[in-house]
């Protein structure tokens, strides 16, 4: 594996290099990907709240918990909240690991560039 020049110096073979490279950029790709699943349901959770927010603000009167009767007047502006929807818990878990991501997806950023090769601004 490799070999050392004077001063303890390591240099990775060409072989090596090449496995490292494919190693990089097949975790990048299933980072990449993950990221986004990770994102969809950020969007999720957060256009959910978004909706139950401008409804808190503007018709308030048609803001429903876990789907409780509401007189029919206000059902034209029906909002229902679940809070099982969005698990605080999950909440937390789930921008935990977006944050575990990032750091991933920098790692092999650096681990590219130290292979010496040109830094791909996508994976950054």
């Amino acid at each position: 594996m490799g070999y050392t020049l004077g001063q303890g110096r390591y240099f990775l073979t060409d072989e090596e290099q090449d496995l490292q490279l494919g190693r990089i950029i097949r975790e990048s790709k299933q980072n990449s990907e993950h990221i986004g699943r990770l994102s969809a349901e950020c969007s999720r959770i957060g256009k959910r709240l978004g909706e139950v927010s401008n409804g808190l603000i503007h018709r308030p009167e048609g803001v429903t918990l876990n789907g409780q009767a509401l007189d029919t007047q206000y059902a034209s502006h029906r909002i229902d909240f679940f809070p099982a929807d969005i698990d605080v818990e999950n909440l937390a878990r789930l921008t935990n690991e977006y944050r575990h991501a990032l750091t991933t997806k920098r790692d092999l950023y650096n681990q590219l560039t130290q292979l010496g090769f040109p830094p791909d601004d996508r994976l950054r």
